[in-house]
């Protein structure tokens, strides 16, 4: 990780966007906001880590990440959702205080913008635009419930569907053969 510096910021022009979560907020308020964090830079290393303690809200500015959990029954690892720019992570910390509930590893080159989050609450709070941007977070948590809700229904049909082909297979044992 490496925190970049004003003059390697200024070089790249790395600026925050009003894309993803930022969508609708006023430049003069992401240019205030934008002054409260540091942009670092990741190049194919971990950025959270699984139930570790997250103080920071990431908002992605350059690259991609990949967010992964492990299956502590199988010992595999699963990709959750691959994000980029204009998207963000540690919201869920940011609201709850909850430690990180996947591990979250850059791409090759990979720019975020980062805010302590008692900076960001504050800031939200105090600054005129906040109202924008607590909306967009509420909206994003709401989409993500929603894809998450979509996907466990699709696993309750494919669990349903094994169900009965178990039932109805050659050599299946009757339920009153199982010992409890």
């Amino acid at each position: 990780m490496n925190t970049l510096s004003s003059r390697e910021i200024e070089k790249r022009e790395i600026h925050l966007s009003g894309a993803g979560i930022l969508k609708g907020v006023e430049a003069g308020f992401l240019m205030s906001l934008e002054a409260e964090g540091e942009f670092r830079e990741y190049s194919r290393e971990p950025v959270v880590t699984d139930g570790s303690e997250i103080k920071c809200f990431y908002y992605i500015v350059e690259g991609m990440l990949e967010v992964t959990k492990m299956n502590p029954a199988t010992q595999k690892t699963h990709v959750l959702a691959s994000i980029g720019k204009g998207q963000c992570f540690g919201e869920m910390s940011f609201l709850t205080g909850a430690p990180a509930s996947a591990d979250v590893a850059a791409g090759e080159n990979v720019v975020v913008w980062v805010i302590p989050h008692e900076k960001l609450r504050q800031f939200i709070e105090t600054k005129n635009g906040g109202v924008k941007l607590g909306l967009n977070i509420a909206t994003l948590l709401a989409q993500r419930m929603q894809e998450n809700n979509q996907r466990l229904m699709g696993l309750g049909s494919t669990l349903q569907f094994v169900s009965f082909m178990l039932k109805h297979s050659p050599g299946h044992l009757p339920e009153k053969d199982f010992v409890a």
